[in-house]
């Protein structure tokens, strides 16, 4: 063969080889998803109440609620809500509550979440027994659908200063948004 012929080989070869090299140096780096699965989710919703008390007896009421939840971490998040609700007793119309509740809470799974919760409330009675009072509790939230939350509670509250007198226990179907 002639040099000129020799030479080409060599150059097109070392290219070739050169080529193939530089493409194995390619690193693609993985993606990596830090967003948490909920960073800031608000609601409105519907509620069902139960309950009793020790000086009353049993009750039962129908409201609104409307809140917040924000992420702290993946798991950890705080959340406040404000609810309304009518209550009715054997007697009919016994009254208005206005609810205030923080929560701190955690994320189960993908679709559970238990928190913990307080507040503060008014009831304003249609007779004499109007009171402001503290609540303290426990719940849950289901995600049923993409927007739609099925929360449960459980309760206790009473007078500032004093032990807890009434239990309560609160379904709700919440819409996030």
């Amino acid at each position: 063969m002639s040099s000129i012929k020799v030479t080409s080989l060599a150059i097109a070869a070392s290219l070739l080889a050169g080529s193939a090299y530089a493409a194995d140096l390619i690193v693609v780096d993985p993606v990596v998803d830090m967003a948490s699965p909920k960073v800031y989710d608000a609601y409105i919703g519907i509620i069902g109440t139960a309950g009793g008390t020790t000086n009353v007896g049993p009750f039962g009421g129908v409201g609104v609620v409307i809140g917040v939840d924000v992420d702290v971490t993946d798991v950890v998040y705080i959340g406040a809500d404000l609810r309304g609700t009518g209550y009715f007793d054997g007697g009919g119309y016994t009254g208005f509550e206005i609810l205030g509740l923080g929560r701190l809470g955690f994320h189960a799974t993908e679709g559970v979440d238990f928190y913990l919760t307080g507040g503060v409330g008014h009831f304003a009675s249609v007779g004499p027994n109007s009171n402001t009072y503290y609540t303290v509790g426990v719940g849950a939230d289901f995600d049923i659908a993409e927007s739609l939350v099925l929360r449960t509670e459980i309760t206790a509250s009473g007078g500032f200063g004093v032990a807890p007198d009434t239990a309560q226990g609160t379904v709700g179907l919440l819409w996030s948004f």
